[in-house]
C-alpha cells in the first residue's frame, strides 16, 4: 500500500453517469469508494472530451444529442446517462460525498492533517490574505 509504504495520502477520483452506467453501478461506485483506503475522494461528473473513443461512440449513437452544452462541466451533470435523472444524478454527487467525508475515520483523518504545522502554517497564511 502507497500509504504505509511512503506515507503518501490517497486520493479517489470517481467518475458518475458514464454512458450505459445504471443507477445500480452508481451505487456500487459509492459503495467501493467506501471500501478503498482513501483519505479523500472526489466525484465529478461524465462529460464527453471530442475527440476520445468516448465520444466517437457517443456520436454514432445519438447520446451526444442528450449532452446539455449550458452544463458543460464537472459537477454539472451535462451529461445523464438512459434510466437516469438529472435530479438523481445529482443526488448521487451530495451523497457520495456525505457518505464518504462523514464516516468517523475520515474526519479525524482529515482533522490530523489539518493541524499538521505545516498545513496549518499554509492555512493560516491563506486565510490571512483572504482577510486583508
Amino acid at each position: 500500500m502507497v500509504k504505509e509504504v511512503g506515507g503518501i495520502d490517497v486520493t479517489g477520483f470517481f467518475i458518475l453517469g458514464f454512458p450505459t452506467e445504471t443507477v445500480d453501478d452508481v451505487k456500487k461506485t459509492l459503495d467501493f469508494s467506501r471500501e478503498l483506503p482513501l483519505q479523500r475522494a472526489t466525484f465529478h461528473s461524465f462529460i464527453p472530451l471530442p475527440g476520445t473513443e468516448v465520444w466517437r461512440e457517443m456520436e454514432k449513437s445519438g447520446e451526444l444529442d442528450r449532452v446539455d452544452w449550458e452544463r458543460y462541466f464537472f459537477w454539472a451533470g451535462a451529461y445523464v446517462p438512459q434510466g437516469m435523472t438529472r435530479k438523481q444524478l445529482k443526488s448521487f454527487h451530495r451523497r457520495a460525498f456525505l457518505q464518504f467525508y462523514l464516516r468517523p475515520r475520515i474526519i479525524l483523518q482529515n482533522l490530523k492533517f489539518l493541524f499538521r504545522p505545516r498545513v496549518a502554517w499554509y492555512a493560516m497564511k491563506y486565510l490571512w490574505r483572504r482577510v486583508r
